[in-house]
């Protein structure tokens, strides 16, 4: 038999090797005609690690005789789709109830903790979704307030604040210059590894995306009740890393009506520049500030 010959016979064989050592269902098979190849490349979800939500599918799991296996096959599909209901198959109380912490967390929903039977585990539940109060402080006399009546907020802020408007430009004549409005705040020591502390106030965001939509389960926080409106929190900062700089940044969202009004805290440093600084007392003005957050609609 000619080398030719043998050509199909390899990628055939190549194929069903593939397929019994488990990945076959997660192949893309690309005929390059340009090339006269065939290039074999994973899909986009075995890509992704995010492969429970497809391949492990509902009827996958009533196939397995092993019980607690079969539990944990619920709990992984239920996690990664965050379906409560899929926790509701779940035989062993204990992964039941790990189930619905995993999903009520990032939900920040309480009431789903209701449903725990294990004390412990739902005591942990209610602790991540029952939100804290923000309490509030004795601002100083000069302090200035920053009232926008078409955005329909007002907040206060220390002297030595400089005010900005990153995205200049009016999208809507009956809003204000800027939907995006950041208070840069003095530090309190002159440490050279700072290199900022800003307030960025995001209002009607141009995607409309609901509170936490782009946010990784595992960055949720409590929640924070300020002034009466419950604020969901998310640990973003690692969406402020750089080549040399870092962040300590939380995300503080509440729907309005459709939007989205979101408050992003940053204590920006270097990362090969100066001495330990200390983070709590630099970041004590976030938490003052915030405070004085009033909505005036």
């Amino acid at each position: 038999m000619s080398k030719k010959g043998f050509a199909p016979i390899i990628i055939v064989s190549i194929i069903a090797l593939l397929i019994i050592i488990g990945i076959g269902g997660h192949l893309s098979i690309e005929n390059k005609e340009s090339q006269k190849e065939i290039v074999i490349t994973p899909s986009p979800t075995f890509q992704s690690n995010q492969n429970a939500e497809t391949s492990a599918k509902i009827d996958e799991c009533k196939k397995i005789e092993d019980k607690n296996k079969k539990d944990n096959c619920y709990w992984a599909i239920a996690n990664a789709k965050q379906d409560l209901s899929i926790c509701d198959k779940i035989k062993d109380q204990n992964i039941k109830d790990a189930c619905y912490m995993a999903i009520a967390k990032p939900k920040q929903d309480s009431s789903i903790c209701d449903k725990i039977e294990n004390q412990r585990i739902k005591n942990d539940c209610y602790k991540y979704t029952q939100p804290s109060i923000l309490p509030s402080f004795m601002i100083p006399n000069n302090w200035k307030t920053f009232r926008d009546e078409n955005l329909g907020f007002e907040i206060q802020y220390p002297e030595g604040t400089k005010i900005f408007y990153p995205f200049g430009g009016t999208k809507n004549p009956d809003i204000s210059p800027s939907s995006t409005i950041t208070l840069m705040f003095p530090f309190v020591s002159d440490n050279p590894g700072l290199e900022r502390k800003q307030l960025d106030i995001d209002v009607n965001n141009e995607y409309k995306k609901p509170c936490g939509y782009y946010m990784n389960p595992n960055f949720s926080l409590t929640p924070i009740v300020i002034n009466g409106t419950t604020f969901k929190r998310f640990d973003v900062s690692g969406d402020f890393v750089g080549t040399e700089t870092g962040a300590f940044a939380i995300e503080y969202c509440t729907m309005r009506g459709s939007e989205p009004f979101r408050l992003i805290t940053q204590l920006g440093y270097w990362i090969y520049k100066g001495e330990p600084f200390n983070k709590e007392k630099e970041s004590e003005i976030f938490t003052q500030v915030l405070s004085t957050l009033k909505f005036l609609k």
